[in-house]
């Protein structure tokens, strides 16, 4: 990962997005695939990061009341999309024939019921 960035990501990426992935390389990618030689890695392997991942905490940033929550699957996605590009170069270089992550089962999205203002609320908030 850190050549992908070196090589292709300084040439290809604003700073934003950069930094962005660096990010997710150092605190999501590399604890848990870090060790994993890109020649070895199966689409099996991606598939139970991305399961584990959804137990993950999530990033929870000062003055939040939601603490208890899980990495999202937009997260999860922003991952896979950084691999996959990552690993499509890889078959560039000639690392490895073809790509593991074109074969992923991402996480299926899990809808959950929102709270939702009683009329009396909502006027409360309109008249403040």
């Amino acid at each position: 990962m850190d050549e992908y960035v070196q090589v292709y990501g300084l040439n290809h990426w604003g700073a934003s997005f950069l930094s962005c992935s660096k990010h997710r390389i150092e605190h999501c990618i590399k604890p848990y695939l870090g060790n994993v030689a890109v020649k070895d890695l199966t689409t099996h392997d991606l598939d139970l990061f991305y399961d584990s991942l959804q137990d993950k905490p999530a990033g929870i940033l000062k003055g939040h009341k939601k603490t208890d929550a899980t990495v999202s699957l937009s997260v999860i996605e922003k991952n896979h999309a950084l691999l996959r590009s990552a690993l499509n170069q890889a078959v560039k270089w000639e690392y490895i024939s073809s790509n593991p992550a074109e074969r992923v089962t991402l996480p299926k999205y899990r809808s959950a019921e929102r709270d939702v203002w009683s009329a009396s609320e909502a006027q409360y908030a309109l008249d403040c």
